[in-house]
């Protein structure tokens, strides 16, 4: 595929790297079992094919992913990002449509990434992981979609990676605070608190939750994270016990 790209870029034509990940393939295998599983990728494989020219390429990665590589798109970038994503379109629809597993209907659906691979350019691993990133932004944005890689997702993917890499060191190094806000009755008299989870990073400053407890969902560190919160709060309830 590497050499038909590379002879394509000469003539000035862009090509896509496709990556295409089933949205819900566990769910599948686990509710009707690996034979069907694997019928359906057969079956998946097949209309990607049936999408494509002869020209182009269709492969699995592994598991429920698959590559897809269109060559000899437009020699304008803007135009062959159209037909990239009219191909994921195409695409996209036809995962959409029921398939028929040894007598048994199931339905999924297909996340696409795109990566556009120009005359300027040598085709490397680099499109696979701009595809990937791609991916991940159609996974993120609510599945079923085709995402086209540029260069903001790059630097979205690598602040998040900053922002996990510290935020895993957060509560060992003591970042986190604890705010709390009086909750009043209809008297206005006090009734309780509310615990306010804040961050403080040593240069970031002071870190919105907006910014790092879905993350924290996400990968699990809101437990340990949880734990300490109730810990700490629970401290605070002891020393005000003391003091009428």
């Amino acid at each position: 595929p590497c050499a038909s790209m590379l002879a394509g870029s000469r003539n000035g034509h862009f090509h896509a790297l496709m990556i295409l990940d089933l949205d819900n393939f566990k769910e599948i295998n686990d509710s009707q079992g690996h034979a069907q599983g694997d019928e359906l990728l057969r079956q998946v494989a097949g209309r990607l094919s049936d999408c494509v020219r002869q020209g182009d390429t269709v492969a699995r990665l592994g598991g429920d992913e698959f590559v897809v590589l269109i060559n000899g798109l437009n020699s304008s970038e803007n135009y062959a990002s159209i037909e990239a994503h009219g191909v994921a379109e195409k695409i996209r629809s036809s995962i959409e449509r029921s398939f028929e597993l040894n007598g048994k209907t199931a339905y999924t659906s297909a996340s696409i990434g795109i990566s556009l691979f120009g005359p300027d350019s040598q085709p490397d691993d680099d499109l696979l992981k701009k595809a990937d990133i791609a991916l991940y932004r159609s996974k993120e944005s609510g599945k079923n979609q085709a995402s086209l890689f540029n260069p903001s997702m790059q630097a979205e993917v690598e602040a998040h990676s900053r922002l996990m890499l510290d935020l895993r060191g957060a509560l060992g190094q003591g970042q986190f605070r604890l705010l709390y806000q009086v909750v009043v009755n209809a008297d206005q008299q006090p009734d309780g608190y509310e615990a306010l989870l804040r961050w403080v990073h040593p240069e970031r400053g002071l870190v919105s939750p907006h910014e790092f407890i879905g993350q924290a969902e996400q990968s699990g560190l809101i437990v340990e994270i949880g734990q300490w919160v109730l810990f700490t709060a629970c401290k605070q309830l002891e020393v005000w016990s003391k003091n009428p």
